[in-house]
């Protein structure tokens, strides 16, 4: 833990992340298989004050016992953290893995161990699963997308939030299908905006959702931005080589 955050992530949230262990640690026990950091702040992109700190938090089994004690270390935590926690049960990590293929891939290629078992080596993910996976993501937030409009086009405040939840969906599930046609991994969202730039896609549109994503203020007209993102996701549903969804 000291390694990663001594470098990336602000004192007093370290301090609200080593608290939340530590109360895990007590409440739970032997209950208490892994804690891991994942996402941007495992990737060392903390942003104090625009980012999250995503942990999944694995128990042998879950309880709704077990659940309040996660709840209170959490409230606990939330005068120096923001949290966003994901509990499994040890006997879901491979269900899970299967069924959110592009996001458990993710947290397998980038996490932290807090505490406990690295239980990622676990995680058997094929490419056919990733690219059904990554269309049906896609594809929804294309969806999510229209329907947003529809019912916020007189209110760009909200539009542009929407927007900015979406980016990590569109360039996470763009980079899983990048990296199935050319073969090259992308270790975070500016690489897949690099290497789709190289295979069609405009970078500099790309550079922009990701700089809404990170707090910066759009130029422009909202709805602009909109039809830019929308034809985005379209263009990544492109890449998509097979015709059917399993």
């Amino acid at each position: 833990m000291e390694s990663l955050f001594s470098e990336t992530v602000p004192g007093p949230v370290q301090e609200g992340l080593r608290g939340f262990v530590s109360r895990l640690k007590e409440a739970l026990e032997a209950g208490l298989v892994s804690v891991l950091l994942y996402g941007g702040s495992a990737k060392g992109h903390f942003q104090d004050g625009v980012s999250d700190l995503n942990v999944l938090v694995i128990l042998d089994h879950v309880t709704l016992e077990r659940l309040d004690s996660i709840s209170e270390a959490v409230l606990w935590s939330a005068g120096f953290a923001r949290l966003r926690v994901m509990t499994l049960a040890e006997e879901d990590l491979s269900d899970s893995a299967e069924v959110f293929s592009t996001k458990f891939q993710d947290i397998q290629r980038h996490h932290v161990v807090l505490f406990g078992e690295d239980l990622c080596g676990r995680m058997a993910i094929s490419k056919e699963r990733l690219e059904r996976q990554a269309k049906r993501e896609l594809v929804n937030l294309h969806l999510r997308l229209r329907q947003t409009y529809v019912e916020l086009r007189g209110r760009p405040e909200g539009l542009e939030a929407m927007l900015k939840r979406s980016v990590t969906a569109l360039l996470l599930n763009l980079g899983v299908l990048l990296e199935l046609k050319t073969g090259v991994r992308s270790e975070d969202l500016g690489a897949v905006v690099r290497l789709a730039g190289g295979q069609g896609f405009s970078e500099e549109r790309l550079r922009a959702f990701l700089d809404l994503k990170n707090g910066k203020a759009p130029a422009g007209n909202i709805r602009d931005l909109y039809r830019a993102f929308a034809q985005s996701v379209e263009a990544a549903l492109g890449l998509v080589s097979s015709p059917e969804v399993a």
